[in-house]
């Protein structure tokens, strides 16, 4: 199993266009499951593959159809999935912009209601990938963060952030860059340049409070679930960084 992220794309119906010619040219199971999200400046899709094979082919069958049947708009394609990528996103909060508030010292975090307004952020650990690492096989090739997560909560922003961790497992100085690297593209995802600081620690259950600039979403949750080495990166975004805002 193996998946692909497109963005710069204009729309969804764009996005069925791709996926229907991609498999046109192969077959109906080359493609075993995908999603694509609205973000600030367009859309943003992911593709799950069969196999690392299906990959390689993918990519070739991509870049030579993107320039021939859209050659007015400059898609882009990796697999990688290095920094912020959103896997689902409803129209409520496509726009949203978030700062945070890391609550200290807390309790338990508040009920959370099948319907309510979330964000939800998944670091992987140690040797993982922004997708793969969510990504299971059985019977079909899903990642579950995207596909199965938004089933229980159906007004949840799901994201993914994806670094270079056998790099950073041997440098602090690289946890914390990761931890950067993480709240500048969780702000770019909504539309803000600068990096604010979070106050306060992060509470042992990993829950937060992220406050939007609508009085609808104020202290709606913004849920951040590591794993391993992920949870370093995680708790070292909650170190207030100097020179920041608030």
């Amino acid at each position: 199993m193996s998946s692909i992220r497109l963005w710069g794309l204009s729309s969804g119906d764009q996005f069925a266009q791709i996926v229907n010619h991609i498999r046109l040219l192969k077959d109906p199971t080359f493609i075993q499951s995908s999603g694509v999200a609205r973000v600030e400046h367009g859309f943003e899709a992911t593709i799950t593959l069969r196999n690392t094979s299906n990959k390689t082919k993918a990519l070739a069958i991509l870049n030579r159809l993107l320039p021939e049947k859209f050659p007015t708009i400059q898609l882009e394609v990796d697999d990688a999935f290095l920094g912020v990528t959103t896997l689902v996103c409803p129209a409520t909060l496509a726009d949203d912009e978030i700062t945070f508030e890391f609550v200290a010292h807390a309790r338990d975090p508040p009920w959370l209601q099948a319907d309510e307004l979330l964000s939800v952020v998944a670091v992987h650990g140690l040797g993982g990938h922004g997708a793969n690492t969510w990504t299971c096989s059985n019977p079909v090739a899903q990642m579950w963060i995207r596909d199965f997560l938004p089933q229980s909560f159906s007004n949840a922003r799901v994201m993914t952030f994806g670094y270079e961790s056998r790099v950073l497992s041997r440098s602090t100085g690289g946890i914390q860059e990761a931890a950067m690297q993480l709240l500048n593209g969780l702000m770019h995802r909504t539309g803000k340049e600068k990096v604010c600081s979070a106050r306060g620690r992060i509470s042992t259950t990993g829950y937060s409070v992220a406050r939007s600039r609508s009085h609808q979403f104020l202290h709606r949750p913004l849920i951040f679930m590591a794993h391993s080495l992920g949870g370093l990166i995680v708790k070292a975004a909650s170190v207030p960084v100097p020179g920041s805002c608030s």
